[in-house]
C-alpha cells in the first residue's frame, strides 16, 4: 500500500494569493506567446533577453538530462552531503 500524502504548513495569506493571481492575470494571446517562446528557446538551445543579450543553454540542459536518475517510487532517496535543507 502507497503512503498517503501528508499535507504539510504553508505560507498563505489573501495578500499573497492577490499577488498570485495579479501575476497569472495575462491575456491569453501573451500567454499563447509566451508558451511558443519556451518550445521555441527549448528546441534551439538558447533564447535572447530583452536585452538582445544570446543565453545558450543547450549544454546546461544536457548535463542536467545525463544526470537524471530515476528512483523506484519505494526506494530511499539519495542523501548529499553538504545541501542545506532548511
Amino acid at each position: 500500500m502507497m503512503p498517503r500524502l501528508r499535507p504539510l504548513p504553508c505560507l498563505d495569506s489573501p495578500a499573497m494569493a492577490a499577488s498570485r493571481r495579479q501575476e497569472l492575470d495575462i491575456p491569453r494571446d501573451v500567454a499563447a506567446a509566451l508558451g511558443r517562446s519556451a518550445v521555441e528557446a527549448a528546441s534551439q538551445g538558447y533564447f535572447v533577453t530583452g536585452a538582445e543579450r544570446r543565453i545558450e543553454w543547450r549544454d546546461a540542459v544536457r548535463t542536467a538530462r545525463a544526470g537524471k536518475v530515476s528512483i523506484p517510487p519505494h526506494a530511499a532517496l539519495p542523501r548529499q552531503e553538504g545541501v542545506a535543507t532548511d
